[in-house]
Parts: C-alpha cells; sequence; structure tokens
C-alpha cells in the first residue's frame, strides 16, 4: 500500500493519453446513465429551470445573428441581457442543443418569482413535461462524461479500482442526481470540473488542455474560477530535462506555457460569450455591476426570508460547506415560496433509497471520513512515492484547497447547489482509500 497506486504512467512516456475504459467501468456508467435517465422526471421542479430554458433560445441566435447577443448601453436594460450579464452560457446553450436536437421550442416566457404557480402558469412561464424533460435529459447526459473523467484521474491516483469507485461515488452523490439533473447550470458545472481535474494531470505538456477544461468549468459557473491557481501551477510544473536549462530560459518558456493556457482560456470564453463582442470592456465592466447587485440583492433576501442561510464569517462558511456536502438533507429549493406545489413530487422522489444515498447522521458521516482518510494519506504520502504520483496528489490536494477556500471566501450564501464544484473532488478522495485497499487485496490474493 506504500505505492499509493500506480507506479509508471506510460500516458506520459509516451506522450499519448491514455483513455481506453475497461468494461467494468463501460458496464457501470451504462447502469448509472439508465437509471439518471429513468428517473429524472421525479426530479422536483425549479423555478430556474424556466429561467434556462427560456435564455436557450440564446442557442439559436448564437449561429444565426451571434451580434444580435452583443452587449450595448441600449441592450442593458433588456431582461434577456442581464442574464447573459450574470451567468455563465454553458448551462444555457447545452440545453438549447439538446432543444434543437429534440425539436423542442424554448420558452417564450421567463419565471416571475413576484407571481404565484398558476400565474407563472398561466403566463407560459412553466415548461410542459416534455420540454422539461428534454432539458433535463441535455444535462444529465453530461454524467457519464464526467464519470469518464474522473475515471480516468481517479485510476491514476490508485488504480483500476480508484477509478471505478470515484465515477461511482459520483454517480450516486445526493448532490448531483438531484442538483445536476436539473435544467440549470450544475450539471455542465460537474463535468467541467471533472474535465479540469484530469486535465490538471497533463497541464505541463499540454497547457491548452488546462486552459480547455478551466474555460469549460469557468463558463459553467462562474465559482469554478477558485481553480485558476491550481491550473497555473499545474502548467509550470515541468518534471523533465527542461529543469537544468539557464534560468532565463527556464523563465521564458514558463511565460510561453502559461500564456498559452490563458489564452486558450480567453478565447473560449470570448467564443462562448458572444455578449462581449461588440463593446467588451463596457460589457465587462456591466457584467461585474450586475453581479454585484444580485448578490447585494441575494444577501438582503435571505437576511429577510432565510437568515439562517446567510453566512458572515469564512468559518462559517466552510462549516455550512461541509454540511452541504455530507449531511444535509436534499434542498430543493432556496425560498418556499411554491413549497405546496412541489411538495408531492419531492415525497415521490425521495421514497426512492437511491436519491439519498450517503447522506444524513449514517450515510453522510461516512462518506467524510473516507474523504478526509484519503487527503490525509494522500498528504502523508506526497513525498514517500514516486515523484510523478507525487505530483497527481499535490495537483489534486492544490485544486481541493482552491476551490473549498474560493467558496468560503466569496459565497455568503448557505445554498446546497453551491457545493457543486466540490462533489468531483469528494468523489476522488473517498475512492482513493478505498481503492487502494481492494488493489491490495487483490494483488496479495494473486501472490498467493
Amino acid at each position: 500500500m506504500e505505492s499509493g497506486g500506480i507506479q509508471s504512467h506510460p500516458s506520459r512516456k509516451s506522450g499519448k493519453l491514455q483513455l481506453r475504459p475497461s468494461a467494468g467501468f463501460i458496464l457501470l456508467t451504462t447502469l448509472a446513465t439508465v437509471f439518471a435517465v429513468w428517473s429524472l422526471p421525479l426530479v422536483p421542479f425549479h423555478p430556474d429551470e424556466s429561467t434556462y430554458i427560456f435564455m436557450s433560445s440564446d442557442f439559436e441566435a448564437f449561429w444565426r445573428r451571434p451580434f444580435s447577443l452583443a452587449w450595448t448601453p441600449e441592450t442593458n436594460i433588456d431582461l434577456r441581457m442581464h442574464y447573459r450579464k450574470i451567468d455563465a452560457p454553458l448551462g444555457r446553450l447545452i440545453i438549447g442543443l439538446g432543444r434543437f436536437i429534440w425539436r423542442g421550442e424554448a420558452l417564450s416566457e421567463d419565471w416571475d418569482w413576484s407571481k404565484t404557480w398558476e400565474e407563472n402558469r398561466q403566463a407560459g412561464a412553466l415548461p410542459d413535461a416534455a420540454l422539461l424533460y428534454i432539458a433535463r435529459l441535455s444535462t444529465t447526459m453530461l454524467l457519464p462524461f464526467s464519470m469518464f473523467f474522473l475515471y480516468l484521474v481517479g485510476r491514476q491516483m490508485s488504480g483500476e479500482w480508484g477509478g471505478i469507485f470515484a465515477s461511482l461515488l459520483l454517480a450516486v452523490n445526493m448532490l448531483v442526481l438531484l442538483h445536476a439533473r436539473r435544467a440549470m447550470g450544475e450539471g455542465a458545472l460537474t463535468f467541467g470540473v471533472s474535465f479540469t481535474i484530469w486535465s490538471l494531470l497533463y497541464a505541463d505538456r499540454r497547457p491548452w488542455l488546462a486552459g480547455i477544461g478551466l474555460a469549460l468549468a469557468i463558463n459553467a459557473k462562474h465559482s469554478a474560477l477558485a481553480l485558476l491557481p491550481a491550473a497555473l501551477l499545474a502548467v509550470a510544473w515541468k518534471i523533465s530535462p527542461e529543469a537544468e536549462l539557464p534560468w532565463k530560459q527556464r523563465l521564458w518558456r514558463l511565460i510561453a506555457v502559461e500564456t498559452q493556457m490563458l489564452a486558450v482560456l480567453a478565447g473560449v470564453t470570448l467564443a462562448l460569450n458572444p455578449f462581449l463582442w461588440r463593446q467588451p470592456l463596457g460589457a465587462i465592466r456591466s457584467a461585474i455591476q450586475s453581479r454585484e447587485e444580485l448578490l447585494q440583492k441575494q444577501v438582503e433576501d435571505a437576511r429577510l426570508f432565510a437568515p439562517e442561510k446567510l453566512l458572515e464569517t469564512p468559518a462559517e462558511r466552510s462549516a455550512a460547506l461541509l454540511i452541504n456536502l455530507f449531511l444535509a438533507p436534499p434542498s430543493f429549493a432556496e425560498y418556499g415560496n411554491y413549497q405546496q406545489e412541489t411538495a408531492p413530487a419531492e415525497q415521490a422522489y425521495l421514497a426512492i433509497p437511491l436519491h439519498n444515498l450517503l447522506r444524513g447522521l449514517i450515510g453522510g458521516p461516512i462518506l467524510l471520513a473516507w474523504t478526509l482518510i484519503g487527503v490525509l494519506l494522500a498528504l502523508l504520502r506526497l513525498r514517500r512515492v514516486h515523484v510523478e504520483q507525487g505530483r497527481i496528489l499535490a495537483l489534486i490536494l492544490l485544486a481541493t484547497a482552491c476551490q473549498f477556500i474560493g467558496l468560503a471566501l466569496f459565497v455568503p450564501l448557505a445554498w446546497q447547489r453551491y457545493v457543486m464544484p466540490l462533489t468531483p473532488f469528494v468523489s476522488l478522495w473517498a475512492a482513493y482509500p478505498l481503492g487502494d485497499i481492494l488493489q491490495h487485496f487483490i494483488s496479495k490474493s494473486t501472490t498467493t
């Protein structure tokens, strides 16, 4: 067990990416995807799904008349432009792609939180069952890809079984099954973060790959920007004879690779955000102002209607992150405006045990314990394992810390879905000792 996982890494030695999954992973992913799709209609409705479906019309405009999406001072008060400024685009574009494939129409009206459920339905802001299913299916189909990239990372950390356990724990995570299957941004975020973690392992040789991964995560949810320091270090972390070069040459190479990663990040972000295309500086200033105003309004609303959700200090926010990650029951809504209408769906959803697995006072502490064991085991092994294995563990530890600290410092609201960028890390760290232990017993049994 002191090896901490595989010792050689042919994917790095040969310069090729090892992407071929095992038959066991394919079977697991198939079963997980079938379950996710089968139980998809049971997910209780969230009004923000209407907003995402409403805004998914940007997909058609993106291909037909992209400059109509661009910000100008004249369009600043437009509702759709408001959403383009405050929300990352990837979630609505994926829903738009799904609608295009399955020929669904976007909602013509946004959800109005000041109106009743019935008033929103009469106004055309409540999607019918078919449209809602299409929109949710678009984000749910990202799950097997998220599982795939976590499998690849887990396999690098502690062998085949580490990859299997990492992907399994993601697939049965209560947060993923609830929030990442809705027609919102969390499914794209889970995929983006999973892809980013995998890209970090190859960033020193492929800086552009880290740029793509980070761009996908940030353009799913802006909170993933916290992963930028880990990406910068991953790109700079060279394990090669180049380390013997004169310092000036190493500096120029460092600047070159960091610039490559940042250029790809900026390029993908610009391509996905046409609201920046006409007046980028003005659009950025307006977006920052709109985000600040939104956060202030959310804080004020929380202070009035849900003061227990407002967190003043990083310590309080850190505790809330852990509670939402491991202990708290499914949070179907941030406010209780429409609880009467959604209560029957919530009861039906919770009637399936898998929807609430590894939560509460028994399952939650078990998952938390294995996660902490994984983190502590990695810290203890950093200097005792093969140098390449140590680099992998160090990068994932750093990325975990960056994402956790970023949320603790800058997210003052204890909304459960805000912890979603941490779910891939929880899956990896909980799987790390499990995969290692099983791999150890398998190796021991084959040698006796």
